[in-house]
């Protein structure tokens, strides 16, 4: 049934012809025709109700419906244009205001209207048209950004001429507006960059409408060629890109420094590998004169100790220990040397207590000589790691908790694990004869120690290889301690160390 008002709009077309004009004048996304007599009611034509994502059929022209939808801010200018174009006709009521979509957004709509009155000038009825000023309004706001932004930003008309340029990219780049507006963007990149945009960059921004940290080559005012990653998306209108938005990052200087540490890492690692052959190489080398002096010492005790001196058997048995402490000097020190580098390391996953299993028996001597005890406190958890590396530091600490112990008192070991957002926390707590604080960061320093070989024993590699393990797991290795009351080793490592190496 068509509605009252919209029949009587259809005679008034006929028969005024200024409304003709008026409607003529406008490019229209809709008509509106409001009873003033009766201001609840308001016809509105389809195209309107559908540029708003609305079903036409389902409107009861009144005027609450435009009024629910449009912003508030928006609604209080219209109402206050409305009522100074009643109070006098050369006000004119047109304005740009927002609409809310069916889906949320905003729609940008001009709106305009006049009164119709009567011959005393007594308005009784208004008509009006909308236009659609969306993609108007996004140009200008892209404009006003463009212009003020602190980033690279320009824009691309679908023909790839430059539309819009920011101040930032101007100065960076070393142009002015007039050299770079309405010019194609080719003629900004360099032979290899533009045969690449071609026939790469060019085509998948037509399929995706989007390109990611693509690299290129522009070429600046003074002739000069910067390093940029480009990252676009498209607008589309009908399936056809209409315009280009672009933003650019100069990594020049990042580019430089990144082959430069490249370079470096390079000869680091020729470095390493050099060292590792040749710690290996010296390792054997420095055996075999050991293995000749404790042959040749003990060929002398065996075929002529019964005619020695004291004394001399003594020093021979002085060379023997020296002996076989260099001998455990140089295997530490080779197992130092060539533990493997994060990036080089194998990862799976270890059973802490299969580990912790495996260190006891290996220390199950010293366990005996000790009096001593290991005990877990709850269960060891599994995470990812290098299983042998994993058993050296273990074991390393124990070692180290067993070794340390008041004279007087059997050595008690605690191990403990947490896991709390994606890392384990393995605790090692003794009751030994504890660090001193300012002591405690000297400790994981090679052959640094705190006490004589004749206290205790051992190599002073010990927690440097402890520590350097937990390191190329991504994790972490540190002691509490205070003299006389025992110390507690806490290894953090990532439960999945390839995240952080």
């Amino acid at each position: 049934m068509t509605h009252y008002l919209e029949k009587e709009f259809f005679t008034l077309l006929k028969e005024d012809a200024s409304v003709f004009r008026f409607i003529k004048a406008g490019a229209l996304d809709g008509i509106w025709y409001w009873d003033l007599d009766h201001p609840a009611h308001e016809w509105m034509s389809p195209t309107f109700w559908r540029t708003l994502g609305y079903d036409p059929s389902a409107r009861e022209h009144l005027a609450s419906e435009w009024q629910d939808l449009i912003h508030p801010d928006d609604l209080q200018v219209a109402l206050e244009n409305f009522q100074m174009h009643l109070d006098d006709p050369s006000h004119p009521y047109d304005q740009v205001v927002r609409y809310r979509h069916q889906e949320g957004h905003w729609v940008w709509i001009r709106c305009r209207g006049m009164a119709i009155r009567d011959d005393a000038g007594t308005p009784h009825r208004m008509i009006g048209i909308h236009i659609d000023v969306t993609e108007v309004q996004h140009s200008r706001a892209i404009q006003r950004l463009y212009e003020h932004t602190p980033a690279l930003l320009l824009a691309l008309t679908a023909n790839h001429t430059i539309e819009f340029v920011s101040e930032r990219w101007l100065s960076h780049f070393g142009y002015t507006r007039d050299a770079v507006i309405d010019r194609e963007v080719e003629a900004f990149l360099t032979e290899a960059s533009h045969q690449r945009f071609e026939a790469d960059l060019r085509p998948r921004l037509v399929a995706d409408g989007v390109g990611e940290g693509e690299p290129l080559e522009w070429i600046c005012g003074d002739g000069s060629t910067r390093e940029i990653e480009l990252s676009a998306t498209t607008e589309h209108h009908h399936g056809r890109v209409t315009r280009t938005l672009i933003a650019m990052r100069d990594v020049t200087e990042l580019n430089h420094s990144n082959r430069a540490l490249q370079r470096r890492t390079q000869q680091l690692e020729r470095s390493n590998k050099d060292l590792e052959q040749f710690a290996f190489a010296a390792s054997h080398e420095l055996q075999e004169p050991l293995r000749k002096i404790n042959g040749f010492t003990d060929l002398v005790l065996d075929e002529d100790g019964d005619k020695l001196s004291d004394n001399s058997l003594s020093y021979l048995q002085v060379v023997q220990r020296a002996v076989l402490r260099m001998k455990s000097l140089i295997d530490a020190l080779l197992s130092f040397s060539l533990l493997q580098p994060a990036n080089r390391l194998t990862f799976q996953e270890v059973d802490l207590a299969e580990v912790f299993n495996e260190a006891r028996g290996a220390l199950s001597l010293r366990l005996e000589e000790t009096g001593g005890r290991l005990e877990v406190v709850g269960d060891l958890p599994i995470i990812e790691g290098e299983p042998t590396h994993l058993h050296h530091l273990l074991q390393n600490l124990l070692s180290n908790a067993l070794k340390f112990h008041k004279p007087d008192t059997p050595p008690h070991v605690r191990v403990s694990a947490s896991v709390m957002d994606g890392w384990c926390e393995l605790r090692v707590e003794d009751n030994g004869i504890g660090i001193e604080p300012r002591y405690q960061a000297r400790i994981f320093q090679v052959f640094k120690r705190l006490h004589g070989r004749s206290q205790y024993q051992g190599t002073g590699i010990g927690l440097a290889l402890s520590l350097r393990i937990a390191e190329h797991h991504g994790g972490t290795l540190n002691v509490q301690s205070q003299l006389g009351e025992g110390a507690t080793f806490i290894a953090r490592l990532p439960v999945h160390p390839q995240e952080h190496i």
